[in-house]
């Protein structure tokens, strides 16, 4: 609710310092206002959560909303995808290097840093995923997705891991 108020208050003040009807809003004050907030912010994602604000308030008064999804809004929403991008999270690999620069930063003379230098190399030549081995909170952990201790099996031919599938269920 405080983020629908926030955009709904950005969205008053560029109608205010533009002198435009805000409500019911045309196609050419919501297209002021795309490129109001494209000067602000280089987050696609920003300011569709402000148009989807803008929606909602529609909504809310019963108004028509028909402008919100018009060609011209439609157009100016793609030409600023294409322009922004829609920016992604990638997260670097795990290489031999770093494996060796984490080696060095630990004390594995210390139990629970010795646990860690192992929990990271069974990831690493397993190729687990982090969602294997660590849960998000304590309630999350699941024993029927997470690597566990009981999980683990030594013999004298080496290590016996058993690793749930993740995508199944």
């Amino acid at each position: 609710m405080r983020n629908l108020r926030s955009e709904w208050k950005s969205f008053l003040r560029c109608c205010q310092e533009f002198q435009l009807v805000a409500l019911p809003a045309s196609s050419s004050t919501i297209s002021c206002f795309l490129v109001y907030l494209s000067q602000r912010t280089l987050s696609y994602r920003y300011i569709l959560n402000h148009l989807n604000s803008l929606h909602v308030v529609h909504l809310y008064y019963n108004l028509p909303c028909d402008t919100l999804t018009c060609f011209s809004v439609r157009l100016m929403t793609m030409g600023l995808k294409r322009l922004l991008g829609t920016h992604t999270n990638q997260k670097h690999p795990v290489t031999l290097e770093l494996l060796c620069c984490i080696y060095n930063l630990l004390d594995t003379s210390v139990a629970s840093q010795f646990a860690l230098w192992c929990l990271f190399l069974v990831a690493f030549f397993t190729f687990l995923q982090k969602s294997n081995l660590t849960a998000p909170s304590i309630q999350a952990l699941d024993p029927e997705k997470h690597l566990m201790r009981d999980h683990i099996k030594f013999t004298s031919q080496g290590a016996f891991l058993l690793v749930k599938d993740m995508t199944a269920s």
